[in-house]
């Protein structure tokens, strides 16, 4: 049974792999749709983000089952982490247990590296706009010539 277990726990966790690079792969993509504000694609993309995310949830759900009748049957904490469980099993499983945990934790990495530049860009991007917006509203008078209004409303109008 713990074999069987085994197999289902590597099974589970490469299809978490693959969700995860799925939201990498998607904040990648939200570099480039952040920056040039194009909020239509932003806003898509957020929905399949989403069900990725859904997906990951439900398969945690599954891993947390999986582990804890996998430690029952070693006599192991219920809590009890895949490395933890890594060393009481057959090496063959080991090492593809190993392989994908590191991976997920390597995508991982990235993947909050990439959300944080994101979040960066988007934070610079709405200070952006909320100038714009404050320029071409008439809202700041000081130091801002007509010129610069026109520009401002031009811009704004390019935006929506």
């Amino acid at each position: 049974m713990i074999q069987e277990n085994t197999q289902k726990l590597i099974k589970l966790l490469e299809s978490v792999k693959e969700n995860v690079q799925k939201i990498y792969d998607m904040e990648e993509k939200k570099y480039f749709i952040v920056k040039d504000m194009e909020l239509d694609n932003l806003m898509h993309l957020n929905e399949e983000e989403s069900i990725a995310v859904q997906k990951i949830e439900r398969l945690d759900s599954e891993r947390t089952a999986l582990i804890k009748a996998m430690s029952s049957e070693l006599g192991c904490s219920e809590d009890i982490t895949v490395s933890d469980l890594c060393p009481l099993l057959p090496e063959h499983f080991r090492k593809d247990l190993m392989r994908v945990s590191t991976e997920i934790k390597n995508i991982c990495t990235r993947l909050e590296i990439c959300t944080e530049r994101n979040d960066y860009i988007l934070r610079s991007n709405s200070e952006i706009l909320s100038n714009i917006i404050e320029i071409s509203s008439g809202a700041v008078h000081d130091g801002v010539s007509e010129e610069v209004r026109k520009q401002s409303l031009q811009m704004l109008d390019q935006l929506i």
